[in-house]
């Protein structure tokens, strides 16, 4: 599922630009200001926050058959995932990471989705 992400959002820099980094006024913007936008700017919001039932159902699929992996947690590991995913994509996409001198940025994306698993293969070690 990382991997996947990782790979649309490099791939696609463009879809993925238009699709969570544009510019374009959110939900709370439009709310009780504007009558005609505001229904369909909250149905933009809960598509975007329907992005993250995919990473939140497996992350629940792993806290019920293991109880080291604590299912009020569940949504602060989904959103940590997305998050940095996204930032991770974003700051790629616009080549910030190719400016920073003290590391290699395939090095730092592995690294970084090697501790968004940690929690997940330490529960597993520890069941």
């Amino acid at each position: 599922m990382i991997q996947g992400y990782l790979e649309f959002g490099f791939s696609n820099p463009d879809y993925y630009q238009i699709m969570l980094n544009s510019d374009t006024p959110r939900y709370l913007e439009y709310k009780d200001k504007n009558k005609k936008m505001e229904p369909i700017a909250f149905k933009a919001k809960q598509m975007a926050i329907n992005a993250i039932a995919v990473p939140l159902k497996a992350i629940e699929q792993i806290s019920s058959v293991n109880a080291a992996v604590p299912a009020n947690d569940n949504y602060f590991r989904a959103y940590q995932l997305w998050i940095t995913l996204h930032g991770i994509v974003t700051l790629n996409n616009r080549k910030i990471l190719l400016e920073l001198d003290e590391i290699i940025p395939e090095k730092l994306i592995d690294r970084m989705c090697e501790e968004l698993m940690l929690p997940f293969i330490n529960a597993k070690r520890r069941a």
